[in-house]
């Protein structure tokens, strides 16, 4: 995937945006500042030179990949008041056909605020630029003011707030009620609790926490599959399942929208002995990677849920063993593969990938979970960029009243 970031701006890359800027002349009604520089490489080096005497400025070069595409600028910086002015000149292909500039405005706010230890960024655009009042408006920049020609705006910093993710395969959410289950959610404390496979129906269980929302999926057949999320955080929005018919009647995905991030609760249908569900596990899987996808492209996402494989050999006790069984076939290994290369991250793995004897489900037979012979196939994946973030993942294996064992994920704003 095209990586976007910035980089203290060099003689050179001054210069690449300037020839930029050049080739292009329609970029001068967001740049005009710049255009006495595009045509006379003395003034550029001029420029530059003066920027790195000045203790109020600091300019980035905005890169994709190894190519410059943008400026930007973090100006009229007050250490006393922890302030400074956001400036962005961004070519112009780059935010038409990408919409690269709500990507480059937060990543100048993380260079503002960690790096320069700011409180307070603010921006202007002029009224009759409606692309960058969308870009500010979007970046989660507050209107402040107007003058005749602008309007001026601000983003203050806010506390780094980690969120705590849980995720069980309950195995029926009344059984698991009778063996403890409300302790566990409250000795848990997490901003977000996912279950599968509660096997209900509406109205079977009353169920609820003090500051929590609940969101259901319920299948159509009786004591069979269900999702549910419980939340400390109102959604913007909520979706159900995945809206294509022939998925959607076993209660098998929950989505709560959020400003940052969509959270998916999902319960991967199992192949079943002898494979005789392989075919539908398969279209269920390329539609859920196309339902994802096209989140993805809207913001991040986190995923989690009983995903019904193991994907390495790694991932569970016996692998030699189960060569071909389900939730270890060649054909479901492969679409966990393909997740990932869609741009999706398993965080565990992420966090230790050569943690062995690490597992989410025994089999009740053979006293599997006392030796530990086990498979790890609940997961929190995570769009790539949401890498940066991730505090911990882990497995919490001493937790009983299932055959699942809880798993969770923190991530950092």
């Amino acid at each position: 995937m095209p990586e976007l970031r910035l980089i203290p701006e060099t003689r050179e890359s001054c210069h690449a945006f300037f020839r930029r800027l050049k080739q292009d002349p329609a970029l001068f009604a967001e740049g005009e500042a710049f255009v006495p520089y595009c045509y006379d490489e003395a003034a550029v080096d001029a420029r530059f030179d003066a920027l790195q005497k000045r203790q109020d400025k600091k300019s980035y070069a905005l890169l994709l990949d190894d190519a410059v595409i943008g400026n930007v600028e973090l100006k009229h910086i007050d250490a006393a008041a922890r302030s400074c002015e956001l400036g962005i000149c961004l070519t112009d292909d780059s935010v038409k056909n990408h919409g690269f500039g709500t990507e480059a405005m937060r990543l100048a706010l993380r260079l503002g605020f960690e790096e320069l230890g700011m409180e307070r960024v603010t921006a202007k655009c002029r009224r009759t630029n409606p692309r960058s009042l969308r870009m500010l408006e979007k970046t989660g920049f507050r209107r402040t003011g107007e003058t005749e020609s602008y309007l001026t705006f601000e983003y203050l910093r806010k506390e780094r707030q980690t969120m705590k993710f849980i995720s069980w395969n309950v195995n029926g959410l009344r059984a698991a009620r009778s063996k403890g289950f409300e302790d566990v959610f409250r000795a848990l404390d997490a901003d977000f609790f996912c279950l599968q496979e509660t096997k209900l129906q509406a109205g079977q269980i009353d169920l609820s926490f003090p500051g929590y929302e609940s969101y259901w999926s319920y299948a159509e057949k009786k004591g069979y599959s269900g999702t549910a999320i419980f939340t400390k955080h109102h959604p913007l929005s909520v979706r159900y399942n995945l809206g294509i018919p022939e998925h959607d009647t076993e209660g098998r995905a929950v989505t709560l929208e959020y400003e940052n991030f969509y959270l998916v609760c999902v319960y991967t249908p199992n192949a079943q002995d002898g494979l005789k569900r392989i075919d539908y596990r398969m279209a269920w899987e390329d539609a859920f990677r196309g339902y994802l996808q096209e989140l993805d492209k809207a913001k991040p996402v986190i995923v989690c849920g009983d995903m019904n494989v193991a994907h390495e050999e790694i991932d569970l006790k016996n692998p030699k063993q189960n060569v071909g069984n389900a939730g270890f076939s060649d054909e479901e290994r492969g679409k966990f593969t393909e997740l990932l290369a869609a741009g999706f991250t398993d965080s565990f793995r992420f966090l230790y990938p050569d943690k062995t004897d690490a597992y989410s489900w025994w089999s009740y037979r053979a006293a599997a979970r006392a030796r530990n012979v086990g498979w790890r196939i609940d997961y929190f994946v995570i769009s790539d960029r949401l890498r940066d973030k991730v505090q911990d993942a882990y497995i919490l294996p001493d937790i009983q009243g299932s055959d699942h064992c809880p798993v969770g994920l923190e991530l950092t704003w």
